[in-house]
């Protein structure tokens, strides 16, 4: 097999698209056989949360968030490479213990999670549904990324959360 212009291949140049979050081809597996599915739309933003709750609250950022902050954010983000978007995920997710520990019920919970975004060189924390409509990713992407937190740690310094917003 010969993999001199490996960069050219239609397969290639898909999934390098998928990961920079532009339009791409799906693919699915089909009776053992891959077959190309239909076209997906480029990444964006989706909207920020509306709740009242992060309305009223002090400590959520969601309310102050601007479009013009999430579309700096989003290219930012989307602009990175696959290893680098998970290290900033990494990044602007924070775990803490649960505060208050439900007495009677089986609650399998152990951690509360806090999500970030690198706004104006702060780490502004936001809802859930803000992060995720701003990065434009899944929650499942998410956790999947955030459970090999433990086995990455030295690649934390390779990306500086720092460096998003502040141009």
């Amino acid at each position: 097999m010969h993999q001199k212009h490996r960069e050219t291949w239609r397969r290639e140049l898909n999934k390098k698209n998928r990961m920079l979050g532009k339009v791409y081809i799906e693919f699915r597996k089909v009776n053992n056989k891959y077959v190309q599915k239909e076209s997906k739309p480029q990444r964006a933003m989706g909207p920020k949360c509306s709740s009242s709750f992060c309305a009223r609250s002090k400590v959520l950022f969601c309310s102050n968030l601007t479009e013009d902050i999430q579309q700096q954010i989003i290219e930012r983000f989307w602009s990175m490479a696959w290893k680098e978007n998970k290290m900033y995920v990494r990044s602007m997710v924070d775990t803490e213990s649960v505060k208050r520990k439900t007495i009677g019920s089986k609650s399998r919970r152990s951690e509360t999670r806090l999500y970030y975004l690198q706004i104006h060189g702060k780490k502004e924390r936001v809802c859930l549904k803000t992060f995720l409509a701003t990065l434009d990713i899944k929650e499942w992407t998410v956790r999947y990324w955030l459970r090999g937190r433990a086995d990455d740690n030295s690649v934390h310094t390779i990306l500086s959360p720092s460096s998003l917003t502040s141009k």
